[in-house]
């Protein structure tokens, strides 16, 4: 064998050894909250993952269809109808509030909202109706103000309107109905900068800055439903909603989308929020009774 033979053997070797090393020093930046990494301090991931022993797994499981919002939109047509046994009545046998929408016939109208306990009040004020965020106590990342529901095209939605969780001072709980179309809906509102003042929840909205790589949190305490959404409402009014596919855990705000019902709208991107909503939305697929019970929400991982 030639020296120059050797030689090229050689070289070949180190060429190999280079690759080698250099791709086991790829890849080892700690994370958190995507597939294969570490679970949030909160033992929850980013949207569409699970936690299981302490990592992020994928879960699995469809996005939730119909309409999110305060404002009609198009909806999904594969949502399952929702139980025609109301809390506090039965299916009625006439035409559903709304009258010319959805399959014959309704469900109750009747309905008692929960008193399931909640982080989100904050009763060393004393303000009932006023939440603020637990998971930071870092001031600038707090989301704070008044909480109100909401509803539209024909649903209804106890208790009602601005103000609302001032009768109930240690729960967010809503109760209502959802006729079948995909242009109705009802949820909870809660402004996410909004100084407090004694019971009164006209005070000035403001908006915060929230960025696409932003991680939101919400919990139940009890009534999740697949098919709800969640949705930030950004100063312009834009509304951007993700279903709501797990009862409890992260969702990443760069996943939203004007059309979440498939995904043919616009992602979120970082801009300023006012109002953060969970929502109940329509499907033309029958109508539907909802009570549920919110123990927490708000930023688990936020960027400024």
């Amino acid at each position: 064998m030639t020296i120059r033979h050797v030689l090229g053997s050689l070289c070949g070797l180190v060429l190999v050894l280079v690759v080698a090393l250099a791709a086991c020093s790829s890849g080892n930046e700690p994370c958190s909250g995507a597939v294969g990494c570490a679970c949030y301090p909160n033992s929850t991931c980013d949207q569409r993952l699970v936690c299981e022993s302490s990592l992020c797994v994928a879960a699995g499981g469809a996005g939730g269809t119909g309409t999110g919002g305060m404002t009609a939109g198009r909806g999904g047509t594969t949502g399952a109808a929702g139980s025609t046994t109301g809390a506090g009545g039965t299916a009625g046998t006439s035409a559903g509030r709304g009258g010319t929408t959805g399959a014959a016939g309704s469900v109750s109208t009747n309905c008692t909202p929960g008193s399931a306990p909640s982080l989100l009040i904050q009763n060393s004020l004393g303000l009932a109706g006023y939440g603020t965020s637990t998971y930071y106590d870092i001031p600038h990342f707090k989301w704070f103000g008044y909480l109100s529901t909401f509803s539209y095209g024909g649903a209804t939605i106890k208790p009602t309107g601005n103000g609302a969780f001032n009768s109930q001072p240690n729960s967010v709980c809503a109760c209502g109905t959802v006729p079948a179309s995909d242009n109705a809906g009802a949820g909870i509102a809660w402004n996410i900068f909004q100084l407090d003042a004694a019971y009164d929840p006209t005070t000035t909205v403001q908006a915060r800055r929230v960025e696409g790589n932003s991680s939101i949190y919400v919990a139940f305490a009890s009534g999740w439903m697949p098919t709800m959404r969640i949705s930030l409402i950004a100063s312009d009014g834009t509304n951007y909603c993700q279903g709501l596919t797990t009862e409890g855990g992260g969702f990443q705000a760069g996943f939203f989308n004007t059309a979440c019902w498939d995904g043919s709208g616009t992602n979120f991107v970082g801009q300023d929020v006012k109002t953060f909503q969970v929502v109940v939305p329509g499907s033309a697929s029958g109508p539907q009774t909802f009570s549920f019970c919110i123990s927490d929400m708000g930023p688990v991982m936020f960027h400024q």
